[in-house]
């Protein structure tokens, strides 16, 4: 007589004996779990299978003929579409989804821990270098080229340290796709522009160019523009006295008279810094009208 032991634990904490009886010559087959008797079967002398429940566990044993030898398995049925199975299956699911749900906020944390700590080191070696610049840098003019085809860079700059061409650091980051590169100061950025940028002797390509602060050359260059703009929106006034107009107002307001002649008819939609309403309330400005008249009254 064959006889076999297993030991199941349930999903509650429970433990239940298995016990198979078997006999090898007459086939008699005795299954029983705990105290109670769940198999009875006669002659089995060939590989057969059995299934039962232990509660709601379907379980299957396993007889294996092997010539004149048998041998015994036990297993639980996880596959078997059963209620148990279907609820284990859920649970797995739902387990399955928060793990992922938990993987993705924590990829997610450590790269925006990753992005800032980027940022901030990013931030602190800029702000490193403009000490280093302000401090011991040296000053010369860059001279702006923008690009003729999409595929180029947007904006590149050089300027010359020692002999050697290096390029500047402009430090925009929003460039439109279409329309003018507009700068802090108000005026569009133009080929051939030139600005000062300050670099360290040592190491000139750490440098950074500073659009606020343009060339003679370049100053000129505003002037004109704005000049000719404003004579194109009014051709009835003669071009003495459109310039007396602009260098007034760049007596007051510096820089930004050029840019606010220069969109003296855009819509505020277009440009909502420089525009016609802007304009407006500068050429009406009590200071203004005092100094064109004392400057542009016979002109």
């Amino acid at each position: 007589m064959n006889q076999f032991n297993w030991t199941y634990l349930a999903d509650n904490g429970a433990n239940h004996q298995v016990v198979l009886m078997h006999g090898a010559t007459s086939g008699h087959l005795l299954v029983y779990c705990n105290t109670s008797i769940i198999l009875i079967d006669f002659g089995v002398l060939e590989t057969s299978s059995y299934s039962f429940f232990i509660e709601e566990e379907l379980c299957e044993l396993r007889i294996e003929r092997q010539g004149d030898e048998f041998s015994y398995g036990f297993d639980v049925d996880r596959e078997a579409d059963t209620p148990l199975n279907k609820a284990r299956k859920e649970k797995e699911k739902k387990h399955l989804y928060q793990s992922l749900f938990f993987m993705g906020g924590l990829m997610l944390l450590v790269s925006l821990v990753i992005v800032a700590l980027t940022v901030y080191h990013k931030t602190q070696d800029q702000s490193k270098l403009l000490d280093q610049l302000l401090t011991s840098g040296q000053e010369t003019s860059a001279r702006i080229i923008l690009a003729t085809d999409s595929n180029e860079e947007a904006i590149k700059s050089f300027f010359f340290a020692n002999g050697t061409s290096y390029s500047a650091t402009t430090g925009l980051t929003e460039i439109p796709q279409t329309g003018p590169i507009l700068l802090e100061n108000g005026m569009p950025l133009e080929n051939g522009d030139e600005f000062l940028v300050r670099y360290l002797p040592e190491a000139p390509q750490r440098n950074r160019i500073d659009f606020n602060s343009p060339t003679a050359k370049t100053l000129e260059k505003y002037q004109n523009r704005a000049i000719y703009q404003y004579s194109l929106k009014n051709p009835d006034l003669g071009p003495e006295r459109v310039k007396c107009l602009v260098e007034t107002a760049f007596s007051l307001r510096n820089i930004e008279a050029y840019a606010l002649f220069y969109f003296s008819t855009t819509t505020p939609a277009l440009n909502t810094d420089h525009n016609i309403d802007v304009f407006n309330r500068l050429y009406r400005d009590l200071p203004f009208q005092k100094a064109i008249a004392e400057k542009c009254q016979n002109l």
